[in-house]
């Protein structure tokens, strides 16, 4: 059985797909057949993939709004190659939005029942969660069995922090096995004093593995479609460390839960 991973936080901008498409990247770099499940109805995660998706064969395609108790289980057809070895993606649409407010059956289960009959052969899968609280997100953390949380050194972020970890442990009641695998702390200036406090108070927590600091470069590389894995840009060699030690401790506490 895979290993499921969501990537999430409630607040959006806080690098959630960069980091759920740099982790998809890393493990099938390694040699491991890997799933990039977008769960974001921005399909941030799918445009840095795809150019067009039929919306018959993306993620949108588990919640039918003309057949709201159907429930869709082997659906091999929402799984679409990418231009990475081992590297494949289920994609999003803005359709997907419709989700959080339907009525389903079964509304917080769907991805649950699609990776279990139809993702058997996986060795990892990757599900970038939406900028919310919603169904969408609800979807991602009952399938997973661990989760990345990312945030941003400043206030918003901080206070948004204890809201998603409380809603990890409202999710436990339907998935008691789901851990969290880690805490980044993402686009640090350290010449930011307000950063610095944040940043500080978040490393102090037991659930933090790593810092992402702050460069425009990386930036650039998430339009141009290119992973920071496979760089040889040498000013954004020291985030290129981080990421790979961040991704590593990852699949270090992933292997030893």
């Amino acid at each position: 059985m895979p290993k499921i991973i969501a990537v999430g936080m409630q607040k959006g901008g806080v690098g959630k797909t960069t980091i759920s498409v740099n982790l998809a990247g890393y493990l099938a770099k390694l040699g491991n057949k890997t799933l990039l499940i977008d769960a974001d109805p921005q399909a941030s995660a799918t445009k840095f993939f795809l150019d067009d998706v039929d919306l018959k064969e993306s993620m949108s395609a588990l919640f039918d709004l003309a057949d709201p108790w159907a429930i869709v289980r082997e659906a091999p057809q929402l799984i679409k190659e990418t231009n990475i070895e081992n590297l494949y993606i289920a994609p999003s649409t803005i359709v997907l939005s419709a989700v959080e407010s339907g009525t389903f059956e079964e509304p917080s289960r769907r991805f649950k029942y699609w990776i279990d009959a139809t993702c058997k052969e996986f060795d990892y899968i990757i599900i970038d969660c939406p900028p919310s609280l919603g169904r969408l997100c609800s979807n991602a953390l009952v399938a997973a069995k661990y989760v990345v949380v990312c945030s941003e050194p400043e206030t918003q972020s901080y206070d948004a922090l204890p809201i998603f970890l409380s809603n990890i442990e409202k999710i436990r009641n339907i998935n008691p096995d789901l851990k969290i695998a880690g805490l980044i702390v993402n686009c640090l200036s350290e010449n930011q004093l307000g950063h610095a406090h944040y940043a500080r108070q978040m490393k102090e927590m037991n659930i933090y593995i790593g810092t992402l600091h702050r460069r425009s470069a990386f930036v650039d590389m998430s339009h141009e479609r290119s992973l920071i894995i496979n760089t040889s840009v040498s000013n954004i060699s020291r985030i290129k460390g981080e990421f790979e030690s961040i991704l590593n401790k990852i699949i270090q506490r992933t292997n030893n839960n």
